[in-house]
């Protein structure tokens, strides 16, 4: 005879068969709660008396989604999130995946709950926390964001320390030229490097120059 008490002692090889039921009539119920229980139709398997985490995509439940073996439905939309709580991350990495900043419009990249990365409108884009910057004039700006290079009116690229330009580089075909401009601190202006003559520097060497 089975021991009820501790029926974890007994071993069966015992296949019960339950009528599939329905929500108002489920299959299996408790003695104390007879609104509570569990059936079986052709979409699967049921709770009732509770939201339904087994054929409901209730994610505040469940915490995932259900496609019950069929498709989902697009437009398929996540909360905003947070760096702290990404709207999509990972099982064993909550802190990590992806989120949108709704204030700055921003998809960011978020890495041990951190911001590490984000894409913002107008071709913008940033790795590490902005560290490298690739925006709409096509700008490369240093962690800090005071130095770094810049596409100038698609010809040329300037290069800037604490925000003033240094220099620039083109694509001068001028005889004479170098392709780079020096910032000259005592004219306060880019100035072209050009090239003296052959030996003009010695035997071998040309001497680079700038207007006075």
């Amino acid at each position: 005879m089975s021991n009820f008490t501790n029926p974890q002692e007994d071993t069966f090889a015992l296949r019960i068969i339950l009528a599939s039921a329905t929500s108002a009539l489920p299959a299996i119920v408790f003695a104390n709660d007879l609104s509570h229980g569990l059936y079986w139709d052709v979409n699967g398997l049921h709770l009732t008396g509770v939201a339904d985490p087994v054929n409901t995509d209730d994610v505040a439940n469940k915490n995932y989604v259900d496609t019950h073996g069929g498709g989902v439905s697009f437009p398929l939309r996540a909360p905003d999130g947070s760096p702290s709580a990404p709207s999509y991350s990972f099982a064993t990495s909550p802190g990590m995946g992806f989120y949108v900043n709704t204030v700055n419009t921003w998809l960011g990249l978020t890495v041990n709950s951190s911001d590490v990365g984000y894409i913002v409108n107008g071709d913008n884009a940033g790795l590490g926390n902005g560290g490298i910057v690739l925006s709409s004039n096509q700008d490369y700006v240093m962690a800090g964001g005071s130095n770094g290079f810049h596409d100038v009116s698609g010809s040329a690229i300037a290069i800037e320390i604490s925000n003033v330009t240094s220099g620039q580089f083109d694509g001068s075909s001028t005889a004479g030229d170098t392709r780079f401009l020096l910032w000259d601190v005592d004219s306060g202006a880019l100035q072209r490097v050009t090239v003296g003559i052959a030996n003009s520097g010695g035997s071998g060497f040309k001497v680079l120059r700038i207007p006075n």
